[in-house]
């Protein structure tokens, strides 16, 4: 990985209006959206009443039944499916106070009113709600209302103004946009943020179709972004590099020790079950740099004069190499199996035999043989569950995943 020569590319619009009740937000949206052309959706959680400007837009729209932030997903999700150019969330100020009414009821119910550590399970679910936001592969305008408050005027004029207030969303999601409008009830758009850079600090008077076309000139500069990975590549991507994670963690020394030990297993099991839950892209990067520092600590034990033993598989095992392994019982696996299997054929076991010079690989003999094949080994029924168990660790990770 290098740093190389930032350049801008085209890219896709992520832009938010808020603003108090009465003040344009709805009609700005899509009046701004069909400026920026294409195919446009409108998600709708205040009853079907952005219906009322289909007169004056060209654009599709679905009632929100639930507003809860997974139905928020799905409908994101359904509308990058159909090909929309432009997605409007009207309004996204549902999704917080619906998760605000969740997390108070898992605070009762589950953290005995605790709810600052419900917030525990809430967050992970807004994160979800905004990487759906970044990831459509269209334009989004969302609004988001904002709370009101009423203030004496200025000079001579005693008349109480309604101002708005910060917008009704989690904290710190101003970050997730390029764009900030903040609407006052006289329809004057105050661009609070300005990734462009061409209309930071200006007020726009009733944003509408022009300020949309303006939007877009300026996305559609710069090189064309590469090709979205769909979520099927990114599964196969995965999957390829968590294979090649397994096969380094399996390698053993041409004595036939293992490189890695059960602990250090365990780890990288463990690493790729904490992917859990989180973006595709972000499990792959993650599971690529488990990849990496297991190859420098392979390399770093095995010394460049070593050679390694890849764990045979069902593409790469020979039929020399089936008959020249005892069978093998399911329960068991391993250096033990081998061992148990020639003991009951009555063969010279490892301890019958002359002594190797010892290496860097050997280890130490159990002080008495006999115990430790039936005493310390544990029982068939004990050692197929906890191999059941490490698996479904892992397969619980992947399907998770992807």
């Amino acid at each position: 990985m290098s740093f190389q020569k930032a350049v801008k590319s085209r890219s896709k619009l992520r832009a938010s209006v808020f603003g108090p009740s009465g003040s344009g937000k709805t009609y700005s949206a899509l009046s701004v959206g069909s400026g920026m052309g294409g195919r446009m959706a409108l998600i709708d959680s205040e009853r079907g009443s952005a219906s009322k400007y289909a007169d004056r837009f060209d654009f599709d729209t679905v009632d929100l039944e639930t507003k809860t932030v997974q139905e928020y997903i799905d409908l994101i999700n359904v509308a990058a499916k159909a090909g929309y150019d432009v997605l409007v969330i009207d309004s996204l100020s549902h999704a917080w106070q619906t998760l605000n009414e969740e997390v108070e009821k898992l605070a009762d119910a589950k953290f005995k009113g605790n709810y600052w550590a419900a917030w525990s399970e809430g967050t992970p679910m807004q994160r979800k709600l905004v990487n759906a936001i970044l990831s459509y592969p269209g334009h989004i305008i969302a609004t988001m209302r904002s709370k009101t408050e009423w203030q004496a005027g200025g000079g001579d004029n005693k008349k109480p103004v309604r101002i708005g207030l910060a917008p009704e969303q989690g904290k710190g999601i101003e970050y997730e946009f390029d764009i900030l409008l903040e609407i006052s009830p006289e329809h004057r758009a105050h661009i609070i943020k300005d990734r462009t850079g061409k209309f930071q600090d200006r007020v726009v008077e009733k944003p509408g179709k022009d300020f949309g076309e303006e939007l877009i000139a300026w996305l559609n500069e710069g090189s064309d972004l590469p090709p979205r990975k769909t979520r099927e590549q990114m599964a196969t991507e995965y999957k390829a590099i968590k294979a090649e994670l397994d096969k380094i963690m399996e390698t053993k020394a041409t004595a036939g020790a293992a490189i890695f030990t059960e602990t250090e297993k365990g780890d990288v099991v463990s690493a790729i079950a904490a992917l859990k839950g989180r973006e595709p892209q972000e499990c792959i990067d993650a599971t690529n740099n488990i990849l990496t520092e297991q190859k420098v600590r392979l390399q770093e034990r095995m010394g460049s004069k070593q050679e390694t033993e890849p764990v045979a598989t069902q593409e790469t095992t020979t039929a020399t190499t089936v008959q020249s392994q005892p069978p093998k019982d399911d329960s068991l696996s391993g250096e033990f199996q081998r061992r148990i299997n020639e003991k009951k054929a009555g063969k010279p076991t490892q301890e019958d035999k002359p002594a190797a010079p010892p290496s860097m690989f050997t280890e130490p003999e159990p002080e008495h043989p006999d115990d430790y094949f039936e005493d310390d080994i544990p029982g068939d029924e004990q050692m197929e569950k906890d191999l059941q168990d490490a698996a479904l660790v892992e397969a619980d990770a992947e399907l998770d995943i992807f």
